[in-house]
């Protein structure tokens, strides 16, 4: 696991399990550009529990806008934080962490 994977996983396991997030697949949404680290945080996160991690990975308001049309997600990460904040804002997630 490289460096960048290993410090994204222990800045996202902390949030999923205070959140208590348990399902048997966990949706996550990122940007591209996190595609290779986040790819590794999904293995790792599979390794470590067991639990399947559905990726889905592309621009993000594009997938802002899946979520608000009902999509679930369990995380989204984007690098334009103001796009999780506007989810947050309607309800539809929540605590944004930078």
């Amino acid at each position: 696991m490289t460096p960048k994977a290993l410090l994204a996983l222990t800045a996202i396991l902390p949030a999923l399990m205070v959140s208590g997030v348990r399902a048997d697949t966990l949706n996550l949404y990122a940007a591209g550009s996190l595609k290779a680290a986040l790819g590794d945080v999904a293995a790792a996160y599979e390794a470590a529990t067991g639990q399947h991690v559905e990726a889905t990975f592309g621009p993000s308001g594009l997938i802002r806008e899946r979520i608000e049309k009902g999509e679930p997600a369990h995380v989204f990460a984007s690098a334009d934080m103001d796009h999780p904040r506007t989810l947050e804002s309607q309800g539809r997630g929540g605590p944004v962490r930078l």
